[in-house]
């Protein structure tokens, strides 16, 4: 139910896999509009994100499709160029 910073959900999408996911931490932030979003304490609606999921082709390929192109937007040089610029920051100060 808690996750730091949303690397499984970002994972799967890197590999065209329609991800259902929970709205709390930061994965909302991480997966964009490029997922189902779920309450993870309400268990109907991970049924109805699922039967959706299940029922919908057009959804499955979008949701493939635009989680790929998000999870393109992340990268381990592209969070320690950030890392290092914020304490580049901080030095400054």
């Amino acid at each position: 139910l808690y996750e730091g910073f949303g690397l499984p959900p970002l994972e799967a999408m890197s590999c065209m896999t329609p991800v259902i996911t929970s709205n709390i931490t930061s994965i909302p932030e991480v997966t964009g509009d490029a997922c189902i979003l779920i309450n993870p304490f309400n268990m109907s609606d991970l049924e109805s994100a699922l039967l959706n999921l299940l029922n919908n082709n057009d959804l499955k390929l979008d949701l493939s499709k635009k989680g790929y192109e998000r999870s393109l937007q992340f990268s381990w040089r592209q969070t320690a160029m950030k890392t290092l610029e914020a304490y580049e920051k901080i030095l400054r100060l």
